[in-house]
């Protein structure tokens, strides 16, 4: 999905519908 791909850049987890910013670097 379009979507999972921009989160997947953005390195953001989605977890039980809560979106979390993963800051690894």
């Amino acid at each position: 999905d379009r979507e999972i791909g921009e989160a997947a850049a953005r390195q953001i987890v989605i977890r039980d519908g809560n979106i979390v910013q993963d800051w690894r670097e």
